[in-house]
């Protein structure tokens, strides 16, 4: 990567810290770093980004939202770029974020995953809690990344995969 792609990989990450959305400004809760030598912070960046994301929509609407293009506007992240192949999945009443490496060989790949915690059913309560994590595969190679596991309203990481959180 260039100089010049670095400083414009740095400036756009930056600029998703200062996102607002429903008069709501994520600028306190994004921790993104301006790290781009890697391109899996690209993957974690824009992950991160969809999960405080849907925890907003979750609190003002009471549902996860699946359509990462509809989500895009708000996170300012494209569901595909050179390096990563972004989507969304609904499972029961958790929601799946993934970042598929285009070249397996040379990047990991990453999940999010988030649920609502029992305690809180509906949106007129005051602030939503939702389970969440984020796991990277331990290695380049593979072609998928295995799902957290989800019990006692706690996820962990698969075993071929480690958490960021």
């Amino acid at each position: 990567m260039t100089r010049g792609a670095k400083i414009r990989c740095c400036l756009r990450l930056c600029l998703l810290s200062g996102v607002l959305y429903g008069g709501l400004s994520f600028w306190n809760q994004m921790t993104l770093t301006c790290a781009c030598a890697s391109k899996l912070s690209e993957a974690k960046a824009s992950l991160g980004a969809m999960g405080r994301a849907q925890q907003w929509h979750f609190q003002e609407k009471g549902a996860f939202n699946p359509d990462w293009l509809s989500m895009e506007p708000i996170i300012g992240a494209p569901a595909e770029t050179e390096s990563y192949r972004y989507s969304l999945q609904m499972v029961s009443d958790r929601l799946y974020g993934f970042a598929i490496a285009q070249d397996p060989t040379e990047l990991r790949n990453v999940v999010i995953a988030l649920a609502p915690t029992e305690e809180i059913a509906t949106p007129e309560t005051q602030l939503t809690e939702q389970s969440f994590i984020m796991c990277i595969s331990k290695r380049p190679g593979e072609a998928y990344i295995l799902l957290p596991t989800y019990e006692e309203n706690a996820f962990t990481c698969a075993s071929a995969t480690e958490s960021v959180n």
